[in-house]
Formats: C-alpha cells, structure tokens, sequence
C-alpha cells in the first residue's frame, strides 16, 4: 500500500519543529508549492561546509534522504546552486538547519544520490 503523501509545507513545518527540539535553527530559504513542492535541505555547519539533501523515495518506495555528492560546499556556492536549482524548479522548497555540531537527526535514512 502506498503511503499518503504528506504536503510539502506540513512538512517543512515538521522539521522546523523537530530542529526546535534539537535546540538548532530552521530557517525557510525558499518557499514553493504548498502542496506538492520538492524539498531539499540546506544542512550548514559552517560557512565552508553546507550539504544538500533532497527528499525523495528510495527503491523499496519508502521515504529517503537523498544527499547531493560532491562534498562540502561554501555558502556562496550553495547559494548560486540553488539559485539555478529554483530557476528550473521553481516548486521547490528549501530549508537551511543551522548544525555547527552536527547533531541533527534525519526522520529518514540517507542515501548518496
């Protein structure tokens, strides 16, 4: 059975709130469709090292974490790839968590894209 799809912004929600409990910062970057709008994460720990991950479904369907390959970035070139990102997309939403300690914990398993 298919699991129902949870809007995007109910979503983003979720997370801000779940960062809240971790004592950590959720800021939107960049909203996008309520309803059916992607979802990528902005995972920053300092300004020299920003990772991207996007919600998506893994093979067996179930939610997964699906992190952008490459390694770390800037902040400035996170910025101008997400800038580019919402050009072609631009539904999609993006959210920055602030985890100078890495201590965020992921709802989903995460896997390299």
């Amino acid at each position: 059975m298919d699991d129902p799809r949870i809007k995007t912004e109910v979503m983003v929600h979720a997370l801000i709130r779940t960062c809240g409990t971790q004592l950590l910062t959720a800021t939107v970057y960049a909203r996008g469709d309520a309803e059916r709008g992607g979802l990528m994460v902005r995972l920053i720990r300092n300004a020299d090292d920003v990772e991207h991950f996007e919600q998506g479904r893994g093979h067996d369907g179930g939610r997964v974490w699906h992190r952008h390959g490459g390694g770390p970035l800037s902040e400035r070139a996170s910025a101008e790839k997400l800038t580019k990102r919402r050009t072609l997309d631009p539904d999609l939403w993006i959210l920055d968590i602030e985890d100078p300690w890495g201590d965020f914990t992921w709802d989903a398993p995460v896997v390299e894209l």
